[in-house]
């Protein structure tokens, strides 16, 4: 596996991803069948980003030293699980903030 700066999540950091994989080719097998039938589920809205203002560049520009603003826009969106899978590709061009 790779290295990470920050431990992956799903969305918030409350929800924190012990693997995360891009695959080709989603195995359907793997959604339990429960999940399934719930067909067409809205989840409301979510954070998809923040937007720093700082875009990642120390507000005193000393890397040893680093002070970073807390100042950010948050960007919702507001998915929906089909059929247990949620397509977060989908969501980009409707991003509200």
């Amino acid at each position: 596996g790779g290295q990470f700066f920050r431990v992956p999540c799903l969305g918030c950091a409350e929800f924190s991803a012990k693997k995360i994989e891009l695959v080709e080719d989603f195995d359907l097998s793997l959604i339990s069948e429960e999940v399934k039938k719930l067909g067409d589920v809205d989840l409301g809205f979510m954070c998809y980003r923040m937007n720093f203002k700082d875009h990642g560049i120390p507000k005193n520009n000393e890397w040893n030293k680093s002070n970073f603003s807390d100042d950010a826009d948050a960007i919702f969106y507001r998915p929906h699980m089909i059929d247990g899978i949620i397509d977060v590709s989908l969501y980009r061009r409707e991003l509200k903030c």
